[in-house]
């Protein structure tokens, strides 16, 4: 999910949709699971899609990981690899 404030300033979940931005410059993204080697190559690409397609260049990309209680090795290799490729 993308992250932005509404008009009272209480921040809503949106679709996390190449192209959008929570602020000029600004991403913030919800990722709403733990990461595992399932859902890491997921987790990658919608970050660089994110990042790639932004109408601003990403100055700040800031991740809400409340959600994620738990990285097993397998997804954090795998996420390390997906982002050097």
């Amino acid at each position: 999910m993308l992250l932005a404030p509404d008009v009272t300033g209480r921040w809503v979940p949106g679709p996390a949709t190449p192209g959008e931005e929570t602020e000029p410059g600004l991403i913030v993204y919800s990722f709403g699971s733990d990461l595992f080697f399932a859902n890491a190559k997921r987790f990658a690409d919608e970050v660089r899609a994110l990042v790639e397609r932004a109408p601003a260049p990403v100055r700040w990309f800031i991740v809400d990981a409340s959600a994620i209680t738990d990285i097993d090795y397998s997804a954090a290799s795998r996420f390390a690899n997906s982002l050097m490729n």
